[in-house]
């Protein structure tokens, strides 16, 4: 059962990348050598010069249309089939928070994931790592339609936590995104490692057992 009112919190909210997962995107680009007439840097630089990305993950595009322009965009030899496991390689195997961490919360606090990402991604990391399952809510840019730090994403995440602004915790690694949460009124706090993460919620009266 969630929300025990065995502190002043009754929802946790978490990101994903950084906090939960760590990923190299340089680890996609590497495996796009040879498939593509542009070196590594040439690579980087068309990257930067398309925001294609930052429309994949507000939900402006599709996964296939995203595969479409930045195919066109670096000349990848590569199909739509061969590209998904390429553009997903980039999520590291060992875990930051892992399953256990969560499931020691779940039983007082409800669970929110918040995460700018993209449907490609996130359709990988469902079926790669079972730790998402503990979540009772998962709030991704590209299904409400907005990325961390506009309002509308946080204000989804509200909703999903049932709960009002100052009854959540947030942690997240990206400061403007922590302190947008601040401005909301959540309890938000900068992720500076697992350890860190503990002090932090114990000094705030967050029960981890």
């Amino acid at each position: 059962m969630n929300g025990t009112g065995n502190s002043k919190f009754d929802s946790l909210v978490f990101d994903l990348g950084k906090v939960i997962i760590d990923f190299d995107p340089m680890r996609a680009i590497r495996r796009l050598e040879g498939r593509t007439p542009y070196s590594t840097a040439e690579l980087l630089a068309r990257m930067k010069e398309t925001d294609a990305v930052v429309r994949f993950e507000s939900g402006a595009l599709t996964s296939e249309h995203f595969y479409t322009e930045i195919a066109a965009h670096l000349k990848l030899g590569v199909s739509f089939v061969e590209f998904i496991p390429i553009w997903s390689d980039i999520f590291m195997d060992e875990l930051i928070l892992d399953k256990p961490f969560f499931e020691r919360l779940k039983p007082r606090y409800r669970l929110v994931l918040l995460s700018n990402t993209n449907a490609m991604h996130a359709a990988f990391l469902r079926n790669r790592f079972p730790v998402l399952d503990v979540f009772d809510s998962q709030i991704l840019s590209h299904e409400v339609g907005a990325m961390k730090p506009s309002d509308k994403i946080y204000n989804a995440a509200t909703n999903a936590a049932r709960t009002t602004p100052e009854r959540m915790f947030y942690v997240d690694d990206i400061p403007a995104y922590v302190e947008a949460a601040s401005r909301l009124g959540w309890v938000a706090v900068p992720f500076q490692g697992k350890e860190r993460l503990v002090r932090d919620m114990q000094a705030l009266g967050i029960h981890l057992d």
